[in-house]
């Protein structure tokens, strides 16, 4: 049985996609939280929320988004060896912005910040999914990012 993927978090950030189960019933359409509007389609994928859209293609994929005006392209793969769709690069007006390397998990993200390529590396421990431990190249040293519990002092 071939269950489509769905983003699991909408804007800025890694983005990471999970297998979407039918068995949830779907919210009302639309959906009202916090003041933001979100609408759904007759399969039960997110279509806007607030001001962001969103569109898939025909596997339940999503390909793009446009917030502000601005619209993000994603390259999917969905032959790899964790089974599940990821996202390979992100373009924005044709140009690569982000790209992802995985394993088994994310292991690294590449981001395109004021005209310089800026490198980031996972960590895990034996909590899958959970990163324990992000390192980002700032000025030719890498920095744990404060959100994560570092696994070790890197300092």
């Amino acid at each position: 049985m071939n269950i489509p993927a769905q983003a699991k978090s909408v804007g800025a950030g890694p983005l990471f996609l999970i297998r979407r189960s039918h068995e949830v019933a779907p919210p009302p359409h639309p959906f009202s939280s916090g003041g933001t509007t979100s609408t759904y389609d007759f399969e039960n994928y997110m279509l806007t929320h607030g001001a962001v859209s969103l569109t898939y293609d025909g596997d339940g994929n999503r390909v793009s988004e446009t917030v502000g005006g601005v619209t993000t392209k994603f390259l999917v793969d969905d032959l790899n060896p964790t089974g599940y769709s990821q996202v390979v690069d992100e373009l924005v007006n044709g140009a690569v912005t982000r790209t992802y390397t995985y394993g088994r998990q994310l292991i690294s993200e590449n981001q395109l910040i004021s005209g310089t390529w800026t490198p980031s590396f996972y960590g895990y421990d034996g909590r899958v999914p959970h990163v324990s431990l992000l390192l980002r190249d700032m000025g030719g040293e890498d920095h744990p990012d404060p959100q994560c519990s570092p696994i070790t002092d890197i300092s």
